[in-house]
């Protein structure tokens, strides 16, 4: 049983790295002799997107990966555009595809770095200037404070030192890809009449929150992990696999800032259990010892999953990983502990009827599924999740496979 759930918890990573891995939309290339050539480019996160651009002219084709030193940009249709760009730092110089936000009498670009994004600017004069922010800590009346100081405004006032009206708004722009867009639409439109700016910038998604119904099944397999003094009559014990029906409600949110892939979601569920399990063992002296345990428990069911949807096609696979946190209520639990000799005649017999565990549980919690449309377009997915109690506090050891069906009926 411990193999199957290793194989299914690699089975779903390895699913995860087939189908996530790649995401080709449409798009152009732009050689080193100024060829635009179109096709379809592979769209990943900001560290990815700077280092190298993956493309293909056609579905059936093979992909082709340039640099910045093999091409000179790329651009997804009607979304982010990429230039490739020299840029130097105190610690070395390199050369990057840097998102192109919008260009004007003053160009704006972006580049994630693994760490944290960098701003840069130019004035048409071919050279990148970085717009920053540094927190220094300033120790005053034996406090100590962190303050931000903000280099960028000054960069921005040179910048913009030919529109007067620009550089009154400067005080208020934040390090933001939005607010650096909207001042230097803004210095573009002063000093710049016959000439209309470009922005590249792809507009982030509203925050949409779903919600709806869910209902499904689960088989569980749960064994008793504790060793010491109190449990020792408990020891060794495994429960019957037990399927058990759910219901519940979810709430799904996507998380624009982090990627239109990206959703948080939470599922809130009921079941009840019926577990049994009996064993026996035969001490050094001969004795057998039979434990025979009947539990029954009503189970809210709270998880928290980050998950990942491709977005093209009426219907998508989906991966999740999360964690759980499950609540025990309205226990009934009945244990009968017997002492026999080897020809099965009691000896001693113990009835216990107290709930022995703790009411809370956590757990980990991995899963793949598939995203559609049903009902009028409504949302709807389907689930398969394996869950993996961690027994800090409930002592059982919880292996849990379930399939899960939700559907959307408002937002």
């Amino acid at each position: 049983m411990r193999k199957l759930y290793v194989i299914s918890v690699i089975l779903i990573f390895g699913m995860f790295h087939v189908f996530a891995k790649s995401d080709f939309r449409n798009g152009y290339i732009i050689s080193i002799k100024n060829d635009t050539i179109y096709g379809l480019i592979d769209y990943r996160g900001n560290k990815a997107n700077t280092k190298k651009c993956i493309f293909k002219k056609d579905v059936y084709s093979e992909n082709q990966e340039f640099t910045p030193n093999d091409i000179k940009a790329y651009r997804f249709i009607d979304s982010k555009y990429y230039i490739s760009k020299i840029v130097n730092s105190a610690e070395n110089t390199d050369t990057l595809f840097l998102e192109y936000l919008i260009k004007g009498k003053v160009d704006m670009y972006y580049f994630f770095d693994g760490v944290q994004g960098h701003f840069l600017a130019d004035k048409g004069e071919e050279k990148l200037i970085e717009l920053k922010s540094i927190e220094k800590e300033v120790y005053t009346n034996a406090t100590t404070y962190r303050i931000k100081s903000n280099q960028y405004v000054g960069i921005l006032n040179y910048f913009f030192s030919e529109s007067p009206s620009t550089l009154k708004k400067v005080e208020q722009v934040d390090l933001t890809q939005e607010s650096l867009i909207k001042i230097a639409k803004v210095y573009h439109n002063d000093v710049c009449s016959n000439e209309e700016c470009i922005i590249y910038q792809k507009v982030v998604p509203k925050v949409i929150i779903q919600y709806g119904p869910l209902i499904g099944f689960c088989q569980k397999t749960v064994s008793i992990t504790k060793n010491s003094e109190i449990y020792k009559y408990l020891k060794n014990n495994q429960f019957n696999k037990e399927f058990n029906p759910y219901f519940g409600f979810f709430i799904k949110s996507n998380i624009p800032s982090l990627g239109e892939n990206l959703f948080l979601q939470y599922e809130g569920t009921y079941s009840r259990e019926d577990l049994r399990c009996q064993n026996s063992w035969v001490s050094i002296y001969n004795f057998r010892y039979v434990n025979d345990i009947k539990l029954t428990r009503n189970v809210l069911n709270n998880s928290f999953q980050l998950k990942y949807e491709l977005t093209k096609g009426r219907v998508q696979p989906s991966f999740h990983l999360g964690g759980c946190v499950n609540y025990s209520f309205m226990t009934q639990y009945e244990q009968h502990y017997t002492i026999q000799d080897l020809s099965g005649r009691p000896l001693t017999h113990t009835s216990f009827y107290e709930y022995p565990f703790p009411n809370l549980d956590f757990g980990v919690k991995v899963g793949f599924g598939i995203v559609g449309k049903v009902f009028n377009d409504r949302s709807a997915y389907l689930d398969f999740s394996y869950m993996k109690s961690v027994g800090i506090l409930m002592k059982l050891d919880a292996n849990v496979f379930s399939l899960s069906l939700g559907v959307g009926i408002g937002k």
